[in-house]
């Protein structure tokens, strides 16, 4: 093993055991009582562990419940209800969130070296960064779906490319499968899915045409699991359904129509979160060569495809100002970044370097859509970096359990609330 293979294999080893201290931490903040204690709570968060909770009752305990405020998506709640089950004092949850984190960072180094030759200590710095400490992942702290669905969301497209490559039938049932496990958490995980098979498909036909070959078996294959998975999904939906519940919630809310003021929105935020590749912009003011660069290979259309798509839905979102939905193609952009950026010189890929270091530590945005542009307000701290402040972080005593059995108390307290957290609330006060 040479010198540079030896760096990066330890780097990777490095990278499990920065995980294995995420788990401690983890282990640290999840306990029995993550409602009242976990540090990272939004408004969806609230949701999916309120209705973990009425799972439990209603399917385990067979017990009549109230009716929820809304029904969430079932594989967030589903963990949760089994984390309290087998393991209440947070030993699963802790399990998942540390280990999305390293499988997040081993997936996109083996689709960049398997798919593209993509291999340097460069991109695996890179990739380190992304996904530890860039700003945009901090929604990955919170009790939300995001960093599951986008582990299942690379996982599958994973395991589709190398259906792809070496035809074996095993990758193109596993890649489904997690491809579903992965879309009952967030609908958005499917879209690689759908639209690799799609440009697959084209791709045949196109050879069709050609050479009057097509890969009939693939066809019949993929209509079949398809139908399967569209079955499977909505039964599934069926037996969710069942729960006592006011509203579902849908995972597509897009659709909308694109307007001026989303666009200017995203632009100034994108402009912001994707600050480590600026330096690729000093390239269009000096020749630089693409020679190596394949862009009819398969899998760069593909993502490219993945990524333009998802740039189209988060525009055309009907909710403005949420930013969690850039996570969806954030990891597939990046992986597309690295293999073009494997022909910069030297000095580019230390200006990469050197700009994902500063994004890392400026401040990063809120769950709402007040972003600070001022260049005044965009000092480089340490603190400001959201895995610091998750290292930094402590159990929280929030109160909750003593609300339960004061009801004037209770009053109080919600009348500070959104009317949406005081929803919930007074659902999980009153069970």
């Amino acid at each position: 093993m040479n010198f540079t293979n030896n760096i990066l294999y330890n780097f990777t080893s490095y990278v499990f055991a920065f995980s294995v201290i995420f788990f401690i931490k983890f282990l640290y903040l999840f306990n029995y009582d993550i409602i009242n204690t976990y540090p990272f709570l939004s408004s969806d968060s609230l949701d999916y562990i309120v209705e973990s909770l009425a799972v439990i009752n209603f399917f385990y305990y067979d017990q009549s419940i109230e009716e929820l405020p809304v029904l969430r998506n079932p594989l967030l709640v589903t963990i949760l209800a089994i984390n309290q089950l087998i393991t209440p004092n947070g030993q699963l949850l802790s399990l998942l969130w540390s280990l999305s984190f390293f499988l997040q960072f081993l997936l996109l180094k083996k689709i960049l070296f398997n798919f593209f030759s993509t291999r340097s200590f460069y991109t695996d710095i890179i990739i380190f960064l992304f996904v530890f400490f860039f700003q945009i992942n901090h929604y990955k702290f919170y009790v939300l779906a995001e960093n599951i669905c986008i582990t299942f969301s690379l996982l599958g497209t994973y395991l589709l490319f190398n259906y792809i490559k070496s035809k074996r039938i095993i990758f193109l049932f596993s890649s489904s499968l997690v491809f579903l496990i992965g879309s009952l958490g967030q609908f958005y995980v499917a879209i690689p899915f759908i639209l690799i098979n799609f440009i697959f498909f084209i791709q045949n036909m196109i050879n069709y045409f050609k050479f009057k070959k097509f890969n009939w078996s693939y066809f019949g294959l993929i209509t079949i699991i398809t139908t399967v998975l569209v079955i499977l999904y909505y039964s599934v939906w069926f037996l969710w359904g069942q729960i006592p519940h006011l509203n579902r919630h849908e995972s597509i809310h897009f659709l909308g129509l694109i307007k001026l003021k989303t666009i200017q929105w995203y632009l100034k935020f994108w402009a912001y979160y994707f600050l480590p590749f600026w330096p690729f912009l000093f390239l269009l003011f000096k020749p630089f060569s693409l020679k190596d660069i394949s862009f009819k290979n398969t899998y760069f259309i593909s993502l490219l495809i993945i990524v333009i798509s998802n740039i189209i839905l988060c525009l055309s979102y009907d909710w403005l100002y949420d930013s969690r939905f850039t996570l969806i193609f954030y990891p597939f952009f990046v992986i597309i970044f690295l293999y073009i950026s494997q022909t910069f010189n030297k000095n580019i890929k230390f200006l990469i370097i050197l700009f994902s270091l500063i994004s890392c530590f400026l401040p990063a945005s809120s769950m709402s859509h007040n972003i600070k542009y001022e260049l005044s307000e965009l000092n480089i701290k340490f603190k400001n970096n959201r895995t610091v402040k998750f290292f930094k972080s402590k159990s929280v005593d929030r109160g909750y359990p003593y609300l339960k059995d004061n009801y004037e108390k209770q009053l109080i307290f919600l009348e500070s609330e959104t009317p949406y957290r005081k929803k919930i609330l007074k659902y999980y006060f009153s069970n």
